[in-house]
């Protein structure tokens, strides 16, 4: 294997990219102890040594590194990780060891989220985010059933009618434009037409 470039990424980070498209960070100093250079040939003893010696272990501390601060799906993680430039291998290794312990669990992930929001966004608002961050629609339909199981269906026609009471407090001043705007609104957080049509029709025709 032969290093094509050693480009500075900041004072003491850089990437080393390969002529087999494979590319990676290594700090200064490290670059001195593998005595690597552009042009130079990187033999496969010496690359696999930088491989579990370095970026394998970085990878595995930057993944647990992040999921203590914060929940991420395994899809998230992996773009992250990825963006650390580990190589694809070394960030396999690390989503790995980090599902291993449970630290990365999407089934968890969609159970959490679905407590956290159930009655304060749509069942497809909330399906179309967990989609968005990668996880399996089949996996977000598994949890939605499990979550009706254990609490019951969410009544939605409650939720548009608390939205529209925050955001439009006098119903009888409303014209056909201000209806419309916020009727495309609560379609863009999930909610069915008909649902919407439904508190529509009872809340703009109540008696103050």
């Amino acid at each position: 294997m032969r290093i094509t470039e050693i480009v500075p990424v900041t004072k003491a980070k850089y990437r080393v990219v390969t002529d087999e498209q494979l590319a990676f960070m290594l700090y200064k100093g490290e670059l001195s102890r593998y005595r690597l250079k552009e042009n130079g040939e990187l033999p496969a003893e010496t690359f696999q040594e930088i491989f579990k010696e370095i970026l394998v272990k970085r990878a595995k501390l930057r993944a647990m590194h992040l999921l203590t601060r914060m929940d991420y799906t395994e899809a998230e993680l992996e773009k992250k990780l990825m963006k650390g430039e580990y190589t694809p291998q070394a960030v396999k290794i690390a989503m790995d060891y980090v599902r291993s312990y449970h630290y990365l669990d999407d089934e968890r992930y969609v159970t959490r989220y679905l407590s956290t929001y159930q009655g304060r966004k749509s069942r497809r608002q909330m399906q179309f985010e967990l989609e968005r961050k990668g996880i399996p629609r089949e996996l977000i339909r598994r949890g939605q059933e499990a979550m009706e199981d254990e609490e019951g269906c969410a009544d939605e026609t409650d939720m548009i009618r608390q939205l529209l009471e925050k955001r439009c407090r006098n119903p009888k001043e409303a014209d056909e434009k201000e209806k419309r705007r916020h009727y495309g609104y609560l379609m863009r957080r999930g909610f069915t037409s008909s649902e919407i049509q439904s508190v529509f029709r009872e809340y703009f025709s109540r008696e103050e």
